[in-house]
């Protein structure tokens, strides 16, 4: 018998419906980002006049995907970044993520930054948005700084790198300063997910997402990930609901209770996060846990 501690009330329960729904059954256009490297992609901002949006994100995030899902996917955001946006997405776990994570101190995701068509920091976000929001905060630099981007027909549809600009991005900043920051960062990831709560979740633009989900077909079903993280085992209810709330307000993963039994018959509960496509994302998930001392290992849904 199994037991989402945020589905006791109906908010909840649209929340878990939201954030693993939303994973694999819609689907973001891929055109809506920069296929390319860092490099090229300032070239194409520069070469068109268009805002530079870095998306600092991760696999196991879900704020992340929330934001993704719920507003790169959407419709009228392609048209808004398709004239005025260059859409780099970088993942904190890659390897020229990592280096651009340094570069620009990402520690909370999702983090977005705005580079203007020169490659200048016009500020960043540190919290997963609404594509009001979004919009709302770009329209706003781009009004201040004076940027209008140059129209289609002016800007070749693909830049070429010349040669001597192929420089990798990890020599952006110097090698001392890069070495520094790796020797800081040694010990292990340290990102924090931002505070995309239960309340800020329950907000109408939300609520309508779940509720148009549920419409579109007479029998709703509930997709999950492949795998789950198991966090901890406990001999009560009321101890496994205190610390999985206690996880769901630091982690935003959606914490489950599983009712079991030992060999004795005596009840047990426990406590699992996440819901993941893949093995790989739910091993980078438990790294991250590994910085909060909590001990966790990888369970496949039956």
């Amino acid at each position: 018998m199994k037991y989402s501690a945020v589905q006791l009330i109906r908010k909840s329960f649209q929340i878990a419906i939201l954030t693993s729904v939303l994973s694999t059954v819609l689907r973001a256009d891929s055109t809506i980002f920069f296929e390319g490297s860092f490099e090229a992609a300032q070239l194409q901002a520069k070469a068109s006049n268009k805002i530079l949006l870095l998306d600092f994100t991760a696999k196991w995030c879900l704020p992340c995907r929330w934001m993704e899902k719920t507003v790169y996917n959407e419709e009228s955001f392609h048209g808004f970044a398709k004239q005025n946006l260059i859409i780099l997405k970088v993942d904190v776990d890659d390897l020229d993520g990592i280096t651009l994570k340094l570069i620009y101190d990402v520690s909370l995701l999702p983090t977005t930054i705005l580079l203007d068509p020169q490659g200048q920091n016009l500020g960043r976000k540190e919290e997963s948005m609404t594509l009001e929001v979004l919009t709302g905060w770009i329209k706003n630099e781009m009004s201040n700084r004076q940027i209008v981007p140059f129209i289609e027909e002016e800007t070749k549809a693909e830049v070429q790198i010349p040669e001597k600009n192929k420089e990798p991005v990890d020599q952006i900043i110097p090698q001392d300063e890069m070495e520094a920051k790796l020797i800081a960062n040694a010990n292990g990831q340290n990102y924090t997910t931002s505070n995309l709560d239960s309340e800020e979740m329950e907000k109408p633009i939300h609520e309508q997402i779940v509720e148009d989900m549920i419409s579109d077909t007479e029998e709703f079903v509930f997709v999950r990930g492949a795998f789950y993280i198991e966090a901890g085992l406990y001999a009560t209810m009321d101890e496994a609901v205190q610390m999985a709330e206690k996880w769901d307000l630091k982690f935003k993963q959606n914490s489950e209770i599983e009712q079991d039994f030992d060999e004795q018959g005596n009840p047990q509960y426990k406590v699992s996060m996440g819901s993941f496509e893949t093995e790989e994302e739910a091993q980078l998930f438990i790294s991250y846990l590994k910085d909060s001392e909590i001990t966790a290992k990888i369970k496949r849904r039956d």
